[in-house]
């Protein structure tokens, strides 16, 4: 209890950082789905299938780059995989 009896507000930081951890949750398991599609253009030709998708990969069906992608909440994927 704080002074005045009522019980303190969570921390703006352990919300933020309950966002952020999400955040970090959710584009590592988008980059997991993308490492497996077979429609993932590697950028180096000898990383295998089921490693996630690194800098320079990019979508076979709309062409664009995966981790950039992959970061936007409001993307989805042409797949439907996300």
């Amino acid at each position: 209890m704080s002074c005045c009896g009522k019980k303190p507000a969570p921390s703006a930081f352990i919300t933020a950082r309950n966002k952020i951890s999400t955040f970090v949750a959710n584009y590592r398991e988008r980059l997991e789905i993308c490492g497996n599609c077979t429609d993932l253009k590697r950028f180096h030709s000898i990383v295998p299938l089921g490693t996630p998708a690194t800098k320079g990969d990019r979508c076979g069906k709309c062409n664009c780059y995966v981790i950039a992608k992959a970061a936007l909440t409001n993307q989805k994927c042409p797949n439907e995989k996300w």
